[in-house]
């Protein structure tokens, strides 16, 4: 493992490549259950930056023992890693697939980030207190990844029962669930249906492997809800293969479903269409009407009305998305321009003079329909004081986050940074990015930098490493500087 202390003598002030192969043989003995060996290590890495994730594979090696003491201490420290939390999540679990339920109830509150599991599992203790709140909370989780956990399938269960999730709900759900192409979760959701309006689930398989033959060879005369629900779904899956075989067939059924059904038909189309840039797909999408839509298909579709410069269309497309989605740059931007476009320019004002403060493509956008040349501020070159950088570097997270991205650990160098991160104010956001800049943690820099709120640096937020090295090559392949930067920019990310 001589290669770790030649990377760690990148490192300007941190000189732990011992530390860095102690570290590293650690997570070994951990991966392969070596509990002396982890011990013998964990005494050398005591004082470390590596302790907090020895001791936490040291807690995981013993976390079935009843005297939960150490953890309990492992939890209390001051969480300035990631691992902390983690651990908290995963002992949570553990403790709610034994039934510790009073532990899982002291603890839980303490969590940072829990995921649809835990979440569940909590909502499935508080019901012993409160039915119908923790019901409520079980119909938010419904159209997240949540219902694909198998310890939230009894709270879901218990909400269709109590009408908190209704069968319109549950097909919904189904279909978003195929529309990923995640059969088997959506197959799972069947029985919560109502039995008249359950999937014929041999059908279904039908129309997952060969769309086309299943709408051509079924008859849907006075078919049942749940034939239908598969129709339109074999519909969406042919017109992604080929939007003219799916018309084809949509065309010759479509007297068959009531006017609702009608209309999520014809979203299918247009959706379809539109990836392809057909110039059908906006006559489609009106066909459509008031079908709801999800934010994939209200995106192409305010696209497709863009293509066909049809204002009315791009603005009543964009009132139909969510609150979330209006709010994204891109959106505002273009509903100002529909704004304009219709004669409405006190509204359109009224959304582009605070999107023209942003710094982005479509706050650029937003300046230049005021008349602004928003080229001309580049931002202050931030320079931070040495010992705002020492300070900075000196943060355990922070010296963490540097050691495993230099030993390759990505992931749990990412999870450290933006635990660092938070709450940081735009000074320490850009004193933390120049630390990165520093360490040749180019992506880490940037990920700080784009957070800051009021000051920017755009050099951090936009930085040019190795701009010698490239001339000569650029110069050879004649290809434009920005440009080269822009593609490793992106392939970065």
């Amino acid at each position: 493992m001589r290669f770790l202390t030649l990377l760690l003598f990148l490192l300007p002030t941190f000189a732990w490549a011992g530390d860095a192969e102690d570290f590293m043989a650690a997570r070994a003995a951990f991966a392969a259950g070596q509990t002396a060996k982890l011990n013998t290590l964990a005494q050398r890495l005591s004082n470390s930056p590596f302790e907090p994730y020895v001791t936490y594979y040291q807690l995981r090696m013993h976390w079935d023992e009843p005297d939960s003491t150490p953890i309990r201490a492992f939890f209390a420290r001051v969480e300035d890693s990631p691992v902390i939390d983690q651990f908290r999540g995963e002992w949570l679990k553990q403790m709610a697939r034994q039934g510790r339920w009073e532990e899982f109830a002291a603890e839980y509150p303490n969590l940072v980030e829990a995921d649809a599991e835990l979440t569940c599992q909590a909502l499935q203790w508080q019901r012993r207190e409160d039915e119908d709140k923790p019901l409520l909370g079980a119909r938010a989780l419904w159209f997240t990844d949540a219902v694909q956990a198998d310890p939230c399938m009894p709270l879901f269960a218990a909400a269709i029962g109590r009408g908190f999730i209704t069968a319109r709900d549950v097909q919904q759900r189904m279909q978003q669930l195929l529309e990923t192409g995640k059969l088997s979760a959506a197959r799972k959701l069947n029985p919560y249906l109502p039995e008249a309006a359950r999937w014929p689930l041999t059908e279904l398989e039908a129309a997952w492997r060969n769309p086309q033959h299943y709408l051509h060879k079924t008859s849907f005369i006075s078919a049942t809800d749940g034939r239908r629900a598969v129709a339109l779904f074999a519909l969406q899956r042919l017109a992604r293969r080929s939007v003219n075989l799916a018309h084809a067939e949509w065309q010759r059924i479509i007297g068959n479903f009531p006017e609702g059904e009608r209309l999520y038909g014809f979203a299918a189309l247009g959706y379809a269409a539109a990836l392809e840039q057909d110039e059908r797909a906006l006559g489609w999408y009106e066909a459509a009407g008031d079908a709801e839509l999800n934010e994939k298909q209200l995106a192409w579709r305010v696209r497709t009305a863009l293509r066909a410069e049809n204002w009315y269309e791009v603005r009543v497309s964009i009132d139909a998305m969510s609150p979330q989605q209006q709010n994204e740059a891109a959106w505002r931007y273009w509903k100002a321009r529909a704004l304009q476009a219709l004669g409405r320019a006190a509204e359109a004002h009224a959304l582009l003079v605070p999107l023209s403060h942003e710094y982005h493509y479509y706050g650029q956008l937003a300046a230049e329909e005021l008349g602004e040349i928003p080229a001309a501020d580049t931002g202050v070159k931030f320079e931070p004081s040495e010992q705002e950088v020492a300070a900075m570097q000196a943060r355990p997270e922070v010296r963490r986050t540097i050691l495993l991205y230099r030993l390759g650990l990505r992931v749990e160098a990412a999870k450290e940074w933006d635990w660092a991160l938070r709450g940081m104010d735009d000074r320490e956001l850009l004193v933390a990015a120049a630390v990165a800049q520093r360490n040749e943690m180019y992506d880490r820099s940037i990920n700080a930098a784009m957070r800051t709120v009021e000051l920017h640096d755009f050099n951090l937020r936009y930085p040019a490493p190795y701009r010698e090295a490239l001339q000569s090559p650029l110069q050879e392949h004649d290809l434009e500087e920005a440009w080269v930067y822009g593609l490793m920019r992106q392939e970065s990310r």
